[in-house]
């Protein structure tokens, strides 16, 4: 593993072992009502990254992730995109990387911030709030936040 991979590893692990269990109402979603986002000259990305729950599966919050980003599309968001990634660990018995089944991470890339003040579904309609309400089950059943990680990706990546 690269220094800046390990890194990257550490930071999140620390998180991991700090953040605890997080509300799902905002996985990759938007910022909470009243919390202004950073400047960001880039991409402002919500990483998380998620534990695979017992009867979970990797499927499953890929699934979650499609119909969250569509559940975006069908409400006229088209400049944010929400992506579930493998996770790697090292296989020193290979001397490579191999999938980790038991982790997941989810990226929110430019998530629209109009979204805070729809959160509460006031303003949504009944099968906008159903949709919404049904890929966060889909999270659920599937995997637990174990860190959040807001990022300031460069344009150029």
């Amino acid at each position: 593993m690269g220094r800046r991979a390990a890194a990257v590893f550490l930071m999140l692990s620390l998180t991991a072992c700090s953040a605890g269990s997080q509300s799902r109402t905002t996985l990759a979603g938007p910022t909470p009502s009243g919390v202004v986002a950073p400047s960001c000259e880039g991409q402002f990305v919500l990483l998380r990254l998620d534990k695979i729950k017992k009867g979970g599966t990797i499927e499953g919050v890929e699934k979650a992730a499609q119909d969250h980003l569509a559940w975006y599309r069908n409400n006229g968001f088209k400049d944010n995109d929400v992506v579930a990634a493998r996770v790697l660990k090292y296989d020193p018995a290979s001397n490579s990387y191999v999938n980790d089944d038991s982790l997941i991470v989810t990226l929110h890339v430019n998530p629209p911030a109009e979204t805070a003040t729809q959160t509460d579904h006031k303003e949504m309609s009944q099968e906008s709030t159903a949709a919404w309400h049904a890929y966060v089950r889909e999270y659920d059943a599937n995997s637990d936040i174990l860190a959040t990680v807001p990022v300031c990706l460069p344009d150029k990546l």
